[in-house]
C-alpha cells in the first residue's frame, strides 16, 4: 500500500503558506446565497506556536479489514433534472469505499486537544453540489476559516446542516452558481449536511481548532506534516464505522507511522 510521502516544515514556511493571501477568483467572484459566519462572541483559542518549537511528523493508513459491502443505488429518477443529468450512469451512495486491498477512503484523522498551530488559512474549503452529489464527501477545516458550498446545478438544492454543537444552518440554493459560505463557531466531530430536496446527498465536516488532521482519499493514506513534538491522542473517524483512538508519540525530525483498523462486520 502506498504511503504518502511527508515533508517537516519549518515554523516560518507554515506561517507563511496559512497566510498566503486569496484562493482563485473563481472562487472570490461567485454569489452569496445568505452567508453566515460566525456569531460575535466566536475567539480562537488555538495555542500560538512557541519560539523554538520542535517538530515530527504522522503518517499512516486507514484501513477496513474483510468484505467490503456494496454501496447502494441511488435513485436519481426521483427528480428529473438529476436523471438527465446523470443518464447512462449508474451512481451508488458511496458509504464505504475502499480497494480490494482494504485501502479505506473518507476517514477523518485529527489530533485530540489544543495543539500549538499556525494561523488558519486564508483559502475557503470548497463543497460542490453537482450531479445531485456533494463532492467531496468528507473535508476537514479549522476554527476561523472559511467553508464554501457552490451549487453547480441548475436546480434548486437545500443545504441543511445538523449540529450537535449550534453550527447547524438551513439555506436554500434555488440556481447554479450560488455559493452558501460559513465559518462554523464550534469544534465538532462531524457536522452531518444533507439535502432536504434530495435525501440522498450526505457530506460531513469535521471542524477542529488546529492544523494537524486530514482526509484519506482512494488509497487510504494520511499524513499529519511539522507536528510539535510530544505524546497525543489521534483519532480517526468513519461514517459507518464510527471512531478509534490511538495514542502516538511525535519526535524530533521523525514519521511516525499509526494505521487504524476497521472491521467490514461492525456496521
Amino acid at each position: 500500500m502506498r504511503r504518502p510521502r511527508l515533508l517537516v516544515l519549518t515554523p516560518l514556511l507554515l506561517i507563511l503558506s496559512a497566510c498566503g493571501g486569496e484562493g482563485p477568483s473563481s472562487n472570490r467572484d461567485l454569489p452569496n446565497s445568505a452567508d453566515r459566519v460566525a456569531d460575535s462572541n466566536f475567539v480562537d483559542t488555538t495555542v500560538p506556536l512557541p519560539e523554538g518549537v520542535e517538530f515530527g511528523a504522522i503518517q499512516g493508513q486507514a484501513l477496513l479489514l474483510g468484505v467490503a459491502p456494496g454501496n447502494r443505488v441511488i435513485r436519481m429518477g426521483v427528480d428529473p433534472k438529476c436523471a438527465e443529468m446523470t443518464a447512462g450512469q449508474t451512481v451508488v451512495q458511496k458509504l464505504v469505499v475502499a480497494t480490494r486491498e482494504g485501502d479505506l477512503a473518507n476517514v477523518f484523522v485529527h489530533l485530540e486537544a489544543n495543539v500549538p498551530s499556525p494561523p488558519p488559512s486564508l483559502d475557503p474549503v470548497m463543497i460542490n453540489q453537482e450531479a445531485c452529489i456533494y463532492e467531496p464527501r468528507v473535508v476537514g477545516v479549522r476554527l476561523g476559516q472559511t467553508v464554501e458550498i457552490l451549487n453547480s446545478d441548475d436546480l434548486l438544492h437545500n443545504l441543511h446542516g445538523f449540529s450537535g454543537a449550534d453550527d447547524g444552518f438551513n439555506v436554500g440554493q434555488p440556481a447554479a452558481g450560488l455559493v452558501h459560505r460559513f465559518q462554523a463557531a464550534h469544534e465538532e466531530v462531524m457536522l452531518h449536511m444533507t439535502c432536504d430536496i434530495h435525501r440522498w446527498m450526505d457530506s460531513y465536516i469535521g471542524i477542529v481548532n488546529h492544523s494537524y488532521f486530514d482526509v484519506t482519499p482512494g488509497d487510504g493514506g494520511f499524513g499529519i506534516d511539522a507536528v510539535p513534538v510530544g505524546t497525543y491522542t489521534i483519532n480517526a473517524w468513519h461514517e459507518v464505522y464510527g471512531e478509534l483512538s490511538q495514542t502516538v508519540e511525535v519526535r524530533v525530525g521523525e514519521t511516525t507511522t499509526v494505521d487504524f483498523s476497521y472491521t467490514a462486520e461492525d456496521q
